[in-house]
């Protein structure tokens, strides 16, 4: 859990380095990109996870992120609807590359359509879907892809430390069992 934990960070400091290169433009008057690693580091997290406590997940992150950045209760709302989303389609799909890319992007795009409709709702934003598409969306998802694939090889990574970590730590509780071996 631990790694886990330390995936989504790292995405969201990622998130972090990458917005003081390329800020955005709250009043979206030019093409802005939003980073989103961290977002991209939760989905991938919560693949692997049960729908119970994916669903916890995406309302605590989003909690988090509501507190940190809106302070209003938008991506606790839009967080948990994507997670049902992405948890539901991804149980159909493999875990190839391609498939993974796609559910990231199809997730980003989920987000910021919830995220489009909150703020049309509350009369933040007035701009028309084909706007904002244009203007935050496109440049978001396209900008993603080689990022998610060069981030895929980081979630492997972590895999592996995590996968390492398990086999060892049965191997440990095995060893207190097997007579005739010293500690």
């Amino acid at each position: 859990m631990i790694y886990n934990v330390l995936f989504v960070l790292a995405g969201f400091f990622m998130d972090t380095i990458l917005s003081l290169f390329f800020p955005l433009d709250p009043a979206l008057r030019t093409i802005v990109w939003v980073p989103s690693l961290g977002y991209l580091s939760f989905v991938l997290t919560i693949r692997k996870r049960s729908l119970g406590e994916a669903l916890a997940l995406g309302v605590l992150i989003g909690f988090i992120v509501d507190a940190l950045q809106y302070q209003q209760p938008v991506t606790i709302l839009v967080f948990p609807l994507v997670v049902f989303a992405v948890k539901n389609w991804s149980e159909h799909l493999n875990d190839s590359v391609v498939e993974t890319i796609f559910i990231g992007v199809v997730a980003l795009f989920l987000r910021e359509l919830g995220l489009y409709l909150w703020f049309l709702g509350i009369g933040v934003t007035r701009l028309t879907p084909e706007l904002w598409f244009a203007k935050r969306v496109f440049l978001t998802l396209i900008v993603h892809i080689p990022l998610l694939w060069a981030w895929l090889g980081v979630n492997r990574l972590k895999n592996t430390l995590v996968a390492h970590a398990e086999a060892n730590r049965r191997f440990q509780e095995t060893a207190l069992w097997r007579p005739g071996q010293k500690r």
